[in-house]
């Protein structure tokens, strides 16, 4: 990992969820002050993968409950309102061969190739490597 940046506490620590969930006030505005809305995680499970999750009708509890399932130990909420969690996949040829994982139909499938004003990850291949980096823009 090159570099790793952490803006809430941790929603999931040693694979149990943070006992401060309850409390929506820590874990980002929501629009219109919904208690459920979309949100997105990523995280890592012991064997050292890297776990996302984005789903909607979430609170933060919930979206460290999807995580806790699907085996991470340590996770980090990202991305919250619909307007925000995205996952896209790019092959060789940008666009012409990207995926969105995640159904945003707020943001483009270009949305990682072009310059943007919000702090975003991406995840290189390179030669049978993989890195994390994060990438900051505007």
């Amino acid at each position: 990992m090159v570099l790793a940046q952490q803006n809430l506490p941790l929603i999931v620590a040693h694979g149990k969820p943070n006992p401060l969930l309850s409390d929506g006030s820590l874990w980002g505005s929501t629009l219109g002050n919904a208690v459920r809305v979309w949100r997105s995680g990523i995280g890592i499970d012991r064997h050292g993968n890297l776990i996302y999750a984005a789903a909607n009708d979430q609170t933060a509890a919930s979206l460290a409950d999807i995580m806790i399932h699907a085996g991470v130990v340590r996770a980090i909420e990202l991305d919250i309102n619909a307007e925000w969690p995205s996952l896209i996949t790019y092959g060789r040829g940008g666009v012409g061969y990207a995926t969105k994982v995640v159904p945003n139909n707020q943001q483009t499938i270009g949305r990682y190739l072009v310059p943007d004003d919000r702090d975003f990850f991406a995840i290189y291949r390179n030669i049978g490597k993989t890195a994390l980096r994060r990438v900051p823009f505007g």
